[in-house]
């Protein structure tokens, strides 16, 4: 299955009062889209809202049917800057 990233950051743009779950999708979106400036605005926004933000802890809560939904996910964080 196609993954459209450019409309997961669309659909993720569009939330009105974003909170910093939704930062982290966008991070991990703008990373896996390798723009690296949106990615690292939005990385910065999770820490400032949630100083204590990992990406280990954050996929603790989060539940995949595929794990290489997962995985990406997992890569596009870190690759947006934010700690492991």
């Amino acid at each position: 299955m196609r993954r459209n990233t450019a409309e997961a950051a669309e659909a993720f743009s569009r939330i009105t009062r974003p909170d910093y779950t939704h930062h982290a999708f966008l991070a991990a979106t703008f990373a896996q889209m390798k723009n690296a400036i949106a990615a690292g605005a939005h990385a910065a926004e999770v820490l400032k809202r949630e100083p204590g933000f990992s990406v280990a802890v954050h996929l603790a809560t989060l539940h995949y049917k595929r794990e290489l939904d997962r995985k990406r996910h997992e890569l596009g964080l870190i690759g947006a800057g934010l700690p492991a």
